[in-house]
């Protein structure tokens, strides 16, 4: 049946364009000009779109950069902290990562105290490590790569350095003295520092009955007389010390001594040199040593003859 009228289909209406509400309309009489006009313009607000948003982007980048410039930061800072919260010197830290680690907590402060650890512990091994290289064939080299090093600062790292490996290899003895009495001309108080220290482990030796670490402590001061580091009187006073009361130990530790330091007393202090020979003589005759101890000191003797 015939629909009624007015009810019939529409026909479809023609497309609508869409109109940019942000591009202006431009007044112009000739359409074409009008239109490349319109078209030019949104090419140009496009554009500015684009470098908003590139811009935009760019930001973001660079404040994820310095997030994780601060994270990182932290995390050196962390995982330093919870290195150096064990005993110094006890955990290894390849180079390149200590390096990474000391940047980071460079940039931050200076005056922190992981830096200074970080530092200190830079320092610590910087000095073990030259002490620990030289010998007689390279110890004019080895003396510039020690005074590059700040001594002032840790004139207690190589204190501790050089007795240890005094301690550890007792024929290279001289070779740690003469170290000492080089810095000690230029840096005086690192070198009484080392030889106040000697002096305090030898009473604390003494004491113990320690005789590796008394001999070795012993040599070494004798050495550093030899070298005029040390006063003759210090090592006239230990001599005095260990002839006080002799035993079979304290009389092989003086013949020890004075094998080592006998030619600079006869030189400088005859009398005193006469008198520790005097001394040994009446413990030789008295007989309460040992025989074996006893051909020690008759083998003096006959070398300071």
């Amino acid at each position: 049946s015939a629909s009624p009228p007015g009810q019939g289909r529409r026909s479809p209406s023609p497309p609508r364009t869409r109109v940019r509400l942000d591009v202006p309309s431009i007044e112009d009489a000739d359409p074409v000009r009008r239109k490349e006009r319109e078209r030019q313009l949104a090419l140009r607000l496009a554009e500015q779109e684009l470098n908003e948003k590139e811009k935009e982007k760019n930001k973001d980048k660079d404040g994820n950069k310095e997030n994780d410039r601060v994270v990182a930061a932290y995390d050196a800072a962390a995982e330093f902290a919870k290195l150096t919260s064990s005993r110094s010197g006890g955990v290894y830290v390849p180079p390149a990562r200590l390096r990474a680690m000391q940047a980071a907590l460079a940039s931050q402060d200076k005056a922190s105290p992981e830096f200074q650890r970080i530092s200190w512990d830079a320092l610590r091994k910087s000095i073990t490590g030259i002490v620990n290289r030289v010998n007689i064939q390279n110890i004019k080299h080895i003396v510039p790569e020690l005074f590059s090093e700040n001594l002032i600062r840790g004139r207690g790292l190589f204190a501790r350095s050089v007795m240890k490996a005094q301690a550890a290899s007792l024929p290279y003895t001289p070779v740690f003295a003469a170290l000492v009495a080089i810095i000690n001309t230029k840096l005086p108080q690192v070198g009484e520092l080392v030889l106040h220290r000697l002096v305090s482990q030898f009473r604390r030796s003494f004491k113990r009955n320690d005789k590796i670490l008394c001999h070795s402590t012993t040599t070494f001061i004798a050495h550093l007389v030899n070298q005029t580091v040390a006063h003759e009187i210090l090592a006239l006073q230990i001599l005095v010390l260990l002839l006080e009361r002799p035993t079979d130990d304290s009389v092989e530790i003086a013949v020890g001594f004075m094998r080592e330091v006998g030619a600079f007393l006869a030189e400088n202090s005859p009398k005193a040199n006469n008198s520790v020979y005097e001394r040994f003589r009446v413990v030789l005759n008295e007989g309460t040593i040992s025989q074996r101890v006893q051909f020690m000191v008759e083998v003096l003797m006959q070398v300071r003859k």
